[in-house]
């Protein structure tokens, strides 16, 4: 896999899809000779085992890594594409300090390619979190963050279930935001506006 490579560069993001909360945006950074063995594809994984994956992941001095987060007012001024190209332009700015630029192999997950690569030759490799370490350990720091923040909302909104659904838009969350209304600041007003049309009800907001 490694090949002539001194290091491997992996993207990942966790958290387009949902109707609240940040979109989190991570880079990997595995040297030469360094492995991380509890890392995979996050979505195979329950949130424990992400934890214990994301503590290895950052109690390794010689793994680099970064991220970017994306927060729910920023998606709604914005748009999540403009989002999405600006975060992996900050991650690949970050990995290009990190040295050995020239010898790395710089792989994204999926088929989608950022506006700007700092004129790197970036691989977008549809499931690539499956195969490639880095990718994978990227999709878990993003994806642990995400789900923390998620844990966090619970707390402060517990009717939501924030902790079970982790923001996306389930039959109970859909019932809650229809029972509840949608939440200023949290729930992306993009989002719960287009749902609520599909939906056929009527979004009330609440703070």
């Amino acid at each position: 896999m490694r090949d002539s490579y001194n290091q491997i560069i992996g993207l990942d993001e966790a958290g387009l899809g949902p109707l609240d909360g940040p979109a989190v945006f991570a880079v990997v950074g595995l040297p030469r000779g360094i492995d991380l063995r509890l890392s995979r594809d996050s979505k195979t994984m329950t949130d424990d085992e992400r934890f214990d994956a994301a503590y290895e992941i950052l109690a390794n001095e010689e793994v680099r890594w970064g991220r970017q987060i994306a927060g729910v007012a920023a998606i709604d001024t914005d748009g999540i594409g403009p989002i999405w190209d600006l975060c992996y332009h900050e991650l690949l700015t970050i990995a290009n300090s990190w040295g050995m630029w020239s010898s790395s192999r710089i792989i994204l997950d999926g088929n989608r390619r950022p506006k700007s690569a700092l004129g790197a030759r970036v691989e977008c490799i549809v499931k690539a979190d499956a195969r490639y370490v880095p990718v994978s350990a990227a999709s878990v720091l993003a994806k642990c963050w995400q789900v923390a923040h998620m844990d966090r909302l619970d707390h402060q909104y517990p009717q939501y279930g924030f902790r079970k659904h982790h923001g996306y838009a389930t039959k109970d969350h859909i019932s809650a935001i229809k029972e509840y209304g949608a939440v200023r600041g949290v729930h992306r007003a993009s989002y719960v506006q287009t749902l609520a049309r599909k939906k056929g009800f009527t979004l009330n907001w609440r703070k």
